[in-house]
């Protein structure tokens, strides 16, 4: 296994033992530090790392300018940001991601509590450092594998046929992502029409307060209305719910009502909220009659939550690795068999309108007008 050079930028010297104390007890991964982000340019060049953990939060300095520097300096360095998990924390890690960071490590809003979640950092630091290395090969996929990867799929998808289990039309569509997700996701819900005539459940990967600044990101950006899922919301076409940061988000019905439950389970591959358990429970109450979408991403959540969609009759699309910041997820599912395609970020809402407008057979997209009555404003949503 490559070495995997490490540089930790962080003011606080609690945050940078406890990063170094459980990078160092992985064998590939050699770490150096630097306390004072002012100097941190210059040690780049001197050690020249293969990923930067970097605090952008900070009192004693310009966190976000020198960040920025870092980025137009060495644009090809992954950077993942350091950020505590609260309000402001959650502004600033999404500041970082918009502006090309790769992924966040969230810490406690108080440092002292470090002492105290080791078991998460040691759970979640070298799943980070090993993701956002393969940042570095992402534009480098190579397209014979991509294709070879797809036998399974192409069989899966004639078996279809031969049952012709897809009757209907689309109620639901759900996404998944992790790393790189969010600019995924945001390159999708920007690009959907107002009109768009099914509600979209998604999870990704993000901490408490992290999800709620992420939802009015995407809202600022998309037709349509974003919020972060709240327990018993009825879904409703125009509306995208994202799954709250420590929260399990799965699909209930109560006669015709379709709404959310939002609770605290056990984690699903390391996960919490996981997309296995969305995608699980949308397949379980529509059947052939939901699309799931996986999204970069490092780890295996999804993966099994595709195969329940596909083996019910529902159809995948899956983000194109060439294009997805970490191609590990999408590669897993493609190798499967569990997809029926696979496209660009840019290309995902065109063919999930293309798709929908084609079950609907009497219908054209562009006539959808009537579900405009079921969008909502924000204002609807606090008091759900």
């Amino acid at each position: 296994m490559e070495e995997i050079n490490v540089l930790v930028v962080d003011e606080h010297i609690l945050v940078r033992r406890a990063i170094v104390g459980i990078l160092n007890k992985e064998t590939n991964v050699i770490v150096k530090v630097c306390g004072d982000k002012s100097k941190c340019e210059k040690m780049v060049q001197n050690e020249n790392p293969d990923v930067i953990l970097f605090d952008i939060e900070s009192s004693k300095s310009d966190g976000y300018s020198i960040f920025n520097t870092l980025r137009v300096r060495f644009p090809k360095l992954p950077i993942v940001v350091i950020s505590s998990r609260s309000e402001n924390g959650a502004r600033s890690a999404l500041y970082a991601l918009r502006n090309g960071a790769v992924n966040v490590l969230t810490t406690p809003k108080n440092n002292n509590a470090l002492l105290l979640s080791g078991c998460h950092l040691e759970k979640r630091l070298p799943l980070i450092i090993k993701g956002a290395a393969q940042t570095i090969s992402r534009n480098t996929v190579d397209r014979w594998l991509v294709e070879k990867t797809t036998r399974k799929q192409k069989d899966a998808e004639e078996k279809k046929q031969r049952r012709n289990i897809r009757e209907g039309s689309v109620k639901l569509v759900v996404i998944g992502g992790d790393m790189g997700g969010p600019k995924a996701l945001n390159t999708i819900l920007k690009d959907l029409p107002s009109d768009f005539p099914v509600p979209i459940v998604a999870v990704q990967h993000f901490p408490k307060f992290y999800t709620h600044a992420l939802a009015q990101k995407l809202r600022k950006n998309s037709k349509l209305s974003v919020c972060e899922a709240v327990d018993g919301a009825e879904l409703m076409p125009g509306t995208v719910w994202l799954a709250p940061g420590g929260h399990h988000c799965e699909i209930q019905q109560n006669g015709n009502r379709s709404f959310l439950k939002v609770h605290r389970g056990p984690r699903e591959n390391e996960s919490r909220p996981s997309i296995d358990v969305l995608f699980r429970s949308a397949a379980r109450i529509h059947g052939s009659r939901v699309m799931g979408v996986i999204l970069s991403g490092n780890g295996s959540d999804g993966l099994a939550g595709a195969k329940v969609i596909q083996d019910k009759g529902g159809v995948i699309l899956v983000q194109d690795p060439g294009s997805a910041m970490v191609d590990d997820l999408p590669l897993s599912v493609i190798r499967e068999g569990e997809i029926d395609n696979y496209y660009p970020a840019e290309q995902i809402a065109n063919e999930l309108v293309k798709h929908i407008a084609m079950t609907r057979k009497s219908k054209k997209t562009a006539s959808f007008y009537n579900y405009n009555l079921y969008k909502r404003e924000p204002e609807y949503f606090k008091s759900v």
